[in-house]
């Protein structure tokens, strides 16, 4: 097998050397549109690169939007369990013997309990059934939650309040991981802008914990009643409960305030009802803390009634409030993205216009070099040919124009000097002329000249003749 080494820096200065040469063998007008092609290419990638950003700002925003949906969802199963452990609690309560089993419930209490086993039911199917599940539910969660349900709707079908109790605990649990994975996961906990962020942080993080405090607040009020009494360890745990409800009530009403002081319409849209359910925060924060002081005089047990008005009213408000917050945050983060898509519709469109006009401008600078160009290559042909009646039309200061004016004027010497030599050629063939005349003249003189001289010779001689005769005639007659 022959190997063949190839120099990559000789390779390509060759093939840079290559086309510098079909770059310089090419028409001047190629090579400007070409350095156009070229400026273009920066351009192309800005443009991309601004279109790439603003979509996956955007797709960031629809993430979250996902993850807020998903997450009413999660909640909302959260209160249909809440009310079931309630109902269940409440029931198991009354169970005059030590079965474990509903014995004597009231009509009106097993239709509620039966709505609230369908509701469960569906709303927990929901989770795995929607579109948005594949976005956050791994398989693992699924498979998870699907067995805690399975196992929760088996001891419901049992009657087994202890098991029922167990399993609602298990799955809020699994629910309040799922609200926190889907927070990470959709880009929520992740929110840049401070107007949406506490509402984030409200929808995300507070009201969930002000949930599950109310929940577990809950369930120790049936283990007191259980108990007939304020046993020290229970005691101690509800003061701990109730402290950790009031810091919760606390950090919720801080986030609502920074809320505020971002967003005035969320104050607006939101204050009113938030005052309104607020109360019922604050008489069962009141009535948790007053069982759970040691220094209360003369403490009795709660009743179920008292319980349950409040834990039902604190638990339908804060739905309301959860639902009031996300609708707000999902509404900002709707117009945070309708505000990318209008920018990235104001961008492109500008970025056209703004790429019209170069290539418009870029078309006009070529054309206002290359036609001159043209027409000088052109005249220079018919120069060639001897035409020197063509001038270049170009009246620019430029370049160009300086060297149209150097062609103009050097074509007008040659017109003048071909004119002189036009001159001087019809004078010297006239010159000619009157010379051939004048030496014709000349010849037909001399040629007369010459026969006169003949005839003056002739007559000499004639003469000369007779002097001969003369002398001879004298001689002899001497």
């Amino acid at each position: 097998m022959v190997e063949i080494n190839i120099n990559p820096f000789k390779f390509t200065f060759h093939m840079v050397k290559s086309l510098i040469q079909i770059f310089q063998k090419s028409k001047i007008k190629a090579r400007l549109y070409f350095i156009l092609l070229l400026l273009f290419i920066p351009l192309f990638f800005l443009f991309a690169l601004t279109i790439l950003t603003q979509n996956r700002a955007i797709n960031f925003g629809a993430k979250e939007i996902s993850g807020l949906n998903y997450n009413n969802k999660v909640i909302r199963v959260i209160g249909i369990l809440q009310k079931l452990s309630f109902l269940v609690n409440a029931e198991g309560f009354r169970i005059k013997n030590d079965t474990n089993k509903f014995t004597e419930m009231e009509s009106n209490q097993k239709a509620v309990l039966l709505e609230l086993k369908k509701e469960q039911a569906e709303s927990i199917e929901q989770l795995f059934s929607d579109s948005e599940n594949q976005l956050f539910l791994t398989s693992e969660r699924i498979k998870t939650l699907r067995a805690q349900n399975e196992e929760l709707q088996i001891n419901l079908q049992a009657n087994d309040y202890i098991l029922i109790i167990k399993n609602i605990d298990q799955i809020l649990l699994s629910l309040f991981d799922l609200n926190t994975y889907v927070g990470d996961s959709s880009n929520l906990i992740l929110d840049p802008d401070l107007d949406s962020f506490y509402l984030m942080d409200i929808t995300l993080i507070k009201l969930p914990i002000l949930i599950q405090k109310i929940n577990e607040l809950d369930n120790l009020f049936f283990k007191i009643l259980e108990a007939g009494k304020f046993e020290s360890e229970l005691t101690i745990k509800l003061f701990c409960k109730t402290s950790e409800l009031n810091s919760a009530l606390e950090q919720t009403q801080m986030s609502f305030q920074a809320a505020y002081k971002y967003n005035a319409n969320v104050k607006t849209k939101l204050n009113s009802q938030i005052v309104a359910d607020w109360k019922y925060f604050e008489a069962l924060q009141s009535f948790s803390t007053s069982i759970s002081n040691p220094n209360t005089p003369n403490k009795s047990l709660p009743s179920i009634e008292n319980i349950k008005a409040l834990s039902s009213a604190s638990q339908n408000s804060i739905q309301e409030i959860y639902k009031l917050a996300a609708y707000q945050q999902k509404n900002l983060l709707e117009k945070r993205i309708s505000g990318f898509r209008t920018e990235q519709i104001t961008y492109s469109i500008i970025i056209v216009i703004l790429l019209a006009i170069v290539i418009f401008l870029q078309i006009l600078i070529i054309k206002s070099i290359t036609d001159p160009l043209i027409e000088t290559s052109e005249k220079f042909s018919l120069l060639a040919e001897g035409n020197l009646n063509q001038r270049i039309d170009y009246k620019g200061s430029d370049e160009i124009g300086i060297l149209s004016s150097s062609i103009n004027f050097f074509i007008e010497y040659l017109s003048n000097l071909i004119r002189i030599i036009n001159q001087q050629h019809k004078e010297s063939t006239q010159l000619f002329e009157q010379i051939s005349i004048m030496t014709s003249q000349l010849t037909e003189s001399t040629h007369n000249q010459s026969s006169s001289t003949e005839e003056s010779a002739a007559a000499l001689e004639e003469i000369s003749a007779s002097f001969m005769k003369i002398a001879r005639s004298i001689s002899q007659e001497s």
